[in-house]
């Protein structure tokens, strides 16, 4: 079951101010569904038995298998950066980049320059928060 998670951005001392969001959207390669939907299984087990920084990380696909979207929430840089260090030397993370394009990847929420910087070999898209709240 999918658990959404509220996400703010604005106000002083206001929950999730610091939240870090990745958006992905994958393409996978063609004759690759299969073969990616059995790799993102182990890789969510890996990333929720190693990272308990991460709040949430979810793939969902099109009806065909080969459009797909990563969610992936972090509390802060601090997470967001420790997932980055941990995808950097993951024994997943060539087979993973063999099956994908990326057709779009935003980094949301205040992301620092250290952030910015690991994240350049991936994405340009980062999108600071203007306004928001959490209930």
């Amino acid at each position: 079951m999918l658990c959404v998670i509220p996400l703010t951005f604005a106000g002083h001392h206001e929950k999730g101010e610091n939240t870090i969001v990745f958006t992905i959207d994958l393409q996978i390669a063609e004759g690759k569904s299969k073969d990616f939907a059995k790799l993102v299984k182990k890789m969510v087990a890996s990333v929720k038995a190693s990272e308990p920084g991460t709040q949430a990380y979810h793939y969902f696909s099109s009806p065909d298998g080969y459009s797909v979207t990563l969610l992936e929430v972090y509390p802060s840089n601090v997470e967001a950066l420790a997932h980055m260090a941990a995808f950097a030397n993951s024994p997943f993370r060539e087979e993973f980049l063999s099956l994908i394009t990326v057709k779009s990847f935003q980094v949301v929420g205040p992301a620092n320059d250290k952030l910015v910087q690991v994240m350049s070999p991936y994405t340009t898209d980062f999108r600071k928060p203007i306004a928001g709240f959490t209930r």
